[in-house]
């Protein structure tokens, strides 16, 4: 028999059992020997190999270029993979090779994905590997005259590329709701309102009671007004990082909530976030506001918390579909916009009118 695999005999019954740690054909032969005589059974066990995956490379693309594909290779009949940042460009999940595609990041800064492929064959499923595709940011550039943006014809001007330099800057949007209700999800759309992109960094929100809880933020940039739907991705909702742990102050008092986040913003784009959370044995313990009719902004940064009826639904245990509104989300959403704009002394440009 395969290694790790045993034989036992009991009250006239023989039990062959173990975890196999060798693949291979391995026969038996079972014999018993009694009053009767000797009786002799015989029987084959086949292990079959854990299929394998080659590591996949890493690679660092800029945004607006293609990736190379990726071609996975190894033993394995079926190759699965999911992606734990579709940012990128990339889907959340799926089989077999990955195509090139065009790398997305509109931010100011490196957006990694970690991709985990994993191998099968049949019933047996092997080894993951993992590997990483970061996108980098390209930089901010714009055209700037020495006499303004309007000229005569024959009239000299004098044009400057310039980019986005230095640390970006910080901005914060707070709202300012008096608490008094909840329930486990809250949410709110922000909106960009510059022509560049910003990055959400954080968000700090009330919880409806003190104790120790795990706070979420979902988003989407499909269901931006009317109802949320169900909190699903195949319903275009997404979480935004890792769900932290908390201990909730709750009495209304902001605290933040999820911090460290890298998500980008468009130039121009709305998105809807939902903001969760839950005591640590599942009950809810979001605190939100029960609003007027109508609808609230609050703006910092050029950019907008817009909140008010069809917009702030407060609602049930995610995946559950948030009903009441209008409700308003009372916390705040830090983040980075364009750093100084300084001339670009080197390099080559290509001009058009």
């Amino acid at each position: 028999m395969p290694a790790g695999v045993t034989g036992s005999w009991a009250a006239n019954v023989v039990t062959i059992s173990g975890t196999p740690t060798a693949s291979g054909v391995f026969n038996y032969t079972v014999t018993l020997t009694g009053g009767s005589g000797t009786v002799t059974a015989t029987g084959t066990i086949t292990v079959n190999p854990l299929p394998t995956v080659n590591q996949p490379a890493n690679q660092a693309v800029c945004a607006g270029s293609a990736t190379a594909p990726v071609n996975f290779t190894g033993t394995g009949v079926v190759y699965s993979w999911t992606n734990n940042n579709i940012s990128i460009g990339l889907a959340a999940s799926g089989t077999g090779n990955i195509a090139s595609f065009t790398a997305i990041n509109a931010g100011g800064a490196p957006v990694v994905a970690t991709i985990t492929v994993t191998p099968t064959n049949g019933a047996c499923t092997g080894p993951s590997k993992t590997f990483t595709i970061t996108v980098n940011p390209n930089p901010a550039t714009s055209i700037t005259s020495d006499v303004g943006t309007t000229i005569c014809q024959g009239d000299p001007a004098l044009l400057t590329a310039v980019q986005a330099s230095g640390p970006p800057a910080p901005f914060s949007i707070a709202t300012n709701f008096a608490p008094g209700n909840g329930n486990f999800v809250i949410t709110f759309n922000f909106r960009n309102n510059n022509a560049f992109p910003v990055t959400v960094t954080g968000i700090s929100s009330t919880a409806f009671a003190a104790g120790a809880s795990n706070a979420q933020v979902w988003y989407s940039t499909t269901s931006i007004a009317g109802s949320p739907g169900a909190i699903t991705n195949a319903n275009g909702w997404f979480q935004l990082g890792a769900t932290t742990p908390i201990v909730a102050i709750g009495g209304g008092i902001v605290q933040p909530f999820v911090t460290g986040l890298s998500y980008a913003v468009p130039g121009g784009q709305t998105v809807r976030f939902l903001v969760s959370c839950a005591t640590a044995a599942n009950g809810f313990n979001m605190g939100y506001s029960t609003i007027a009719a109508g609808t609230y902004t609050f703006s910092a940064g050029g950019c907008d918390i817009v909140t008010g009826t069809n917009i702030g639904y407060g609602g049930p245990v995610i995946p559950g579909v948030p009903a009441n509104t209008p409700r308003g989300f009372i916390g705040s959403i830090a983040f980075t916009g364009s750093g100084v704009l300084t001339p670009i002394t080197t390099g080559t440009f290509l001009w058009s009118p």
